[in-house]
């Protein structure tokens, strides 16, 4: 399969956009003109070949999480996807000064979306320790499938005035 573009320039507190797979041959990512969302195109992230233990993530991580420490955080996004088999949704991963996942959305292998819907919004939450060195988030893919994002409508944000 064909990776179109790995990086895609977003206006927001984080990087690029990039696209993550193990088995990046087994997966593409990139820009889906003719399929729409609120008049806009859409990020397409699928796969006709992964098996279920393989994953496609399009993710960004916010380096500088100091905002978020000591909050709990929401990540929003409206989704479609077709022939979803195992599952996909939204991910949120936060790390530490040496990378480790110190907190996460909770969702593992129970992401909500399945088979095929029609667009819909969807949620994730996590709280961000204070010792937290960044967040990593975006859609994953588990095995085959896809899923459209409407990237304009991807957001982070606070949720509370300070969780424990």
């Amino acid at each position: 399969m064909m990776i179109l573009p790995a990086k895609i320039e977003k206006a927001s507190t984080g990087g690029a956009w990039e696209f993550y797979s193990d088995t990046p041959e087994d997966y593409s990512a990139g820009i889906d003109r003719d399929t729409t969302h609120d008049g806009h195109a859409t990020l397409r992230l699928g796969s006709d070949v992964a098996v279920k233990t393989q994953t496609g993530d399009y993710q960004r991580i916010e380096r500088s999480p100091g905002q978020y420490l000591g909050h709990q955080i929401r990540v929003t996004a409206w989704i479609k996807s077709s022939g979803v088999v195992n599952d996909a949704g939204i991910r949120i991963r936060v790390l530490n000064a040496n990378g480790d996942v110190i907190a996460d959305d909770g969702q593992r292998s129970q992401r909500p979306v399945r088979g095929t819907t029609n667009w819909k919004l969807y949620t994730a939450f996590t709280n961000v320790p204070q010792d937290a060195a960044a967040i990593r988030w975006g859609f994953i893919l588990n095995g085959r499938g896809s899923i459209w994002v409407d990237l304009d409508s991807a957001k982070l944000e606070i949720v509370d005035s300070a969780a424990r």
